[in-house]
């Protein structure tokens, strides 16, 4: 019953969030974003592709770099960040890479942009030594310089928020994502303790990036924090929830 009354009580606070006058409610959008803004960022991976001799084999014209991705990253805790395995293995989905044993590919260059930046800046991180959180789909690195997110670890009856980056423009290896802001939508879903990736009910729509499952927390009257609960990986040209949820809520 104390769990019921709980996720009634989250609900109603979402509803306030999401579902007030044309007023009331651009302002409360505004204050979420706000409150959360600063956990979300948008993460650039520049790889090559080395031969036998280490040597670059076929970087794009003019550049030094066979191909680039942008994917969302997530703060977390003090310093790392929440990713999804096309910023561990950028060229995972490029199908102009070589195959066979002639060629290896590295990470040449990190760089991470606040919401509210213009410019990206340098990051100090290795992809070799990152941490798997849900195996072959959520990692974390470090390099964070800013606290983030706790996770939410826990799986069951999930109200919160689809929160998705979103640049004002298309993208791609040689154009970057121009303006950021994020899409925030209501998302319940019942997630189980083996099960990792779930359809969710609508596909984004618009130049995305990336996204989060955020969950809105009652830490006293009057204040609610924000978990993670898992992140958004496009699979098979569809976006999926990842969940973190293997542990049963204690509550």
């Amino acid at each position: 019953m104390k769990e019921i009354r709980k996720l009634k009580v989250v609900a109603v606070c979402i509803m306030l969030f999401l579902t007030t006058t044309t007023m009331s409610q651009s302002y409360i959008d505004q204050q979420v974003e706000k409150t959360i803004s600063k956990g979300f960022v948008l993460l650039r991976q520049d790889y090559q592709i080395l031969n036998e001799d280490d040597e670059a084999y076929n970087n794009q014209p003019g550049t030094d770099f066979f191909g680039r991705t942008y994917t969302c990253g997530i703060r977390l805790d003090s310093n790392d960040y929440l990713v999804e395995r096309s910023f561990v293995k950028p060229w995972l989905n490029d199908t102009s890479v070589p195959k066979g044993n002639k060629y290896h590919q590295i990470v040449s260059f990190s760089a991470y942009r606040e919401m509210d930046s213009k410019e990206p800046e340098q990051m100090d991180v290795d992809v070799e030594i990152a941490r798997d959180v849900v195996e072959n789909h959520l990692f974390t690195v470090s390099g964070s310089e800013l606290s983030g997110f706790e996770m939410d670890r826990e799986y069951g009856k999930k109200i919160g928020l689809a929160v998705w980056l979103v640049s004002a423009t298309q993208y791609n290896a040689n154009i970057p994502p121009t303006e950021l802001s994020l899409v925030i939508t209501p998302l319940s879903i019942a997630t189980k303790e083996e099960q990792k990736i779930y359809d969710i009910a609508s596909q984004p729509t618009g130049n995305i990036i990336g996204g989060a499952f955020i969950i809105p927390k009652i830490e006293r009257v009057g204040q609610i924090s924000f978990k993670v609960n898992g992140m958004f990986e496009k699979l098979g040209g569809v976006w999926k929830l990842i969940s973190l949820g293997n542990e049963q809520s204690i509550e």
